[in-house]
């Protein structure tokens, strides 16, 4: 049998597609070519058999001789011999030209039943043996897409679970050394406390113990109102004319059971105070002197404390090093303290002839940022002039302050002028008030003595209010074991006036630094005492017992801006003081009127003179 297969124009399939679709558009070519075979071979069938070999068959008809010529000669061609033709040659030609009609006949039967009816007619197409294998390999090659495109989505797929475990791990490793360098290193107890002892502890442990008192001992009120309308505050007392009690500082270890002897209030922190405090006689363990550094934001626990072996009797702050604090001692020393330092101090003068041999009641700082020195007086009748840069050499000045008659004077306190730093008056045991210079021909006490005490003065000071209209520079106050409080002025040897309305003794007086005619004393009934010759020459304007008068003032300081008044008692407590705006700033006549009364005081301390003197005459 012969199998044909159709070769029109080259026409192929449609292109495989990838879809389920595609494949069965496959599956459905594929048993249409099964049913096509299927009636192709039954056609076959009807035909006449068709001789296998049509040479051998037409050789079968001719004699040898023409039977071997034709098998030599080409199919199709036909042997020309000498141009005629035998009847024999005819006949095969005619036999070959049957035979070439009947191949014809049934190739052309085979081509049309082998063209798929589907298809349209004339167009050519592709083998459907060739078609088939082509969306086989198509298929094939899709699966293999298919299985590609998986692999590819599960390689990808295992490449972010391997980069999200990486990660895992990572952020695992780095809270584990987090927590590592977090975690507290439980030491032996022999290093903790070696590390206890090392001073970088000890630092740390005290500031950060400063930070925390001072947080938790200043309570802050978060239900205030802003926005009340009621008109009152919490400074209604400051804006009056009210003198009130704003904290109180005390230690029950450091400094309860001693007696304040000096105060000193910090010009670049102004809620800072200073102390000095004597020996404690309950405690003889505890250094016999100490000063302790206070601030408004800690009133339970000191800032500073500050420890020497003699009691400390007088103090002072640089006001061009915040950091340096200055004692004088019972025993004569100067010590010198720094608060980024130790508690003991860092200086100290020598103990030899020429510096204090007695106790060191009274030290000021005088001069300028440049040029300036440390001032002191003791009771051994020297005033010593020192460098803060050299304090443990000798003195550079040393003054003998003796009276007239060559005699020694105890000095017990001491004051400076104003902007002066070479004239100043003290205060002696003997009730007397000395002037005196520091430099110059008559250097030491000159002049007469300021007489009118009749027992040892505790304490003088200078006016400090300036910028008014009149000048009260040479103005000064003494107080006195002898219950009274004297004005002076340095032009005059007598007492301008008396105050005398004391209960006791009074241990202390200070000018106001901003009101030209209010100062405070106080005495030993702890009274605090506050005076206004311009109201009031008699009686005090405010009056106020401290601590229910249990315990004597010892010593007062105002601050700067004159609203804040530092009282220190024999009980080693600081009592702060609001004094009210109406009190504390002055009026613009205060200046005027206070000098008026200086006059009338004047006149009147004249005429009693007078009528002193005239009475001892008639007498």
């Amino acid at each position: 049998f012969f199998f044909f297969f159709s070769t029109h124009g080259g026409a192929s399939f449609p292109p495989a597609m990838s879809t389920p679709s595609r494949r069965q558009e496959i599956e459905a070519r594929r048993q249409q070519l099964n049913a096509l075979k299927a009636a192709k071979a039954a056609e076959m069938q009807k035909l006449p058999p068709v001789p296998p070999d049509l040479s051998a068959y037409v050789a079968s008809l001719l004699p040898a001789s023409d039977a071997s010529r034709t098998a030599a000669a080409a199919p199709g061609e036909e042997a020309e011999a000498g141009g005629d033709s035998s009847p024999r040659r005819r006949h095969v030609s005619r036999l070959r030209s049957r035979a070439n009609l009947t191949r014809s006949t049934v190739q052309t039967m085979t081509i049309e039943t082998t063209i798929p009816p589907t298809y349209e007619t004339g167009t050519q197409y592709e083998s459907p043996d060739a078609s088939l294998r082509e969306a086989e390999l198509e298929e094939e090659r899709e699966r293999e897409r298919e299985r590609k495109e998986q692999e590819e989505k599960k390689r990808q797929e295992e490449q972010r679970q391997r980069e999200e475990r990486e990660r895992a791990l990572q952020l695992k490793k780095e809270r584990e050394e987090e927590e590592a360098r977090n975690r507290p290193t439980v030491l032996p107890a022999e290093k903790v406390l070696e590390v206890l002892a090392t001073p970088e502890f000890q630092s740390f442990f005290d500031n950060t113990r400063r930070l925390m008192e001072r947080a938790l001992n200043n309570p802050i009120d978060v239900f205030v109102d802003y926005a009340r309308d009621d008109g009152k505050g919490d400074d209604d007392n400051v804006t009056s004319g009210e003198v009130t009690l704003k904290m109180e500082f005390s230690h029950p270890r450091y400094s309860q059971g001693r007696v304040v002897t000096s105060l000193d209030w910090h010009q670049e922190f102004p809620e800072c105070v200073i102390a000095a405090y004597n020996a404690n006689d309950d405690a003889p363990n505890e250094p016999d002197g100490m000063v302790l550094w206070w601030s408004a934001l800690n009133k339970d626990a000191p800032e500073y404390i500050f420890e020497c072996q003699s009691a400390v009797l007088s103090c002072c702050l640089s006001p061009w090093q915040p950091n340096i604090v200055i004692g004088g001692t019972y025993s004569g020393q100067i010590v010198l303290w720094d608060n980024r330092q130790k508690r003991t101090p860092v200086q100290r003068s020598p103990l030899s002839a020429s510096s204090h041999t007695h106790p060191v009641y009274c030290l000021d700082l005088v001069g300028t940022q440049n040029a300036h020195n440390l001032v002191s007086v003791s009771t051994d009748g020297k005033l010593c002039s020192w460098s803060l840069d050299m304090l443990t050499a000798a003195p550079q000045e040393t003054l003998e302050l003796q009276s007239g008659t060559n005699k020694a004077v105890a000095p017990t306190c001491m004051s400076f002028p104003q902007d002066n730093i070479n004239n100043f008056v003290v205060g002696s045991e003997e009730g007397a008030v000395f002037p005196a210079n520091r430099h110059g021909t008559k250097a030491g006490l000159v002049g007469d003595v300021f007489e009118g005490h009749s027992g040892p003065v505790t304490a003088v000071d200078f006016h400090k209010s300036s910028g008014g209209s009149a000048e009260f520079s040479h103005l000064f106050l003494s107080s006195s074991t002898d219950w009274t409080v004297k004005l002076w002025s340095y032009r005059s040897k007598t007492p301008i006036y008396s105050f005398e309305d004391a209960g006791d003794y009074v241990f202390d007086v200070q000018w106001s630094p901003t009101h030209p005619s209010l100062f405070v004393s106080a005495d030993g009934m702890g009274e605090l005492d506050f005076w206004n010759p311009n109201a009031d020459t008699e009686a005090p304007l405010i009056s106020k017992t401290v601590g229910e008068g249990r315990h004597a003032i010892n010593k007062i300081r105002w601050n700067q801006k004159g609203n804040q008044l530092a009282v220190g008692d024999a009980d080693g407590r600081i009592h702060i003081y609001e004094v009210g705006e109406k009190l504390a700033t002055p009026r613009n006549d205060e200046w005027t009127r206070f000098k008026d009364t200086l006059v009338e005081l004047q006149q009147a301390s004249a005429d009693n003179e007078a009528v002193v003197s005239g009475t001892a005459t008639l007498g």
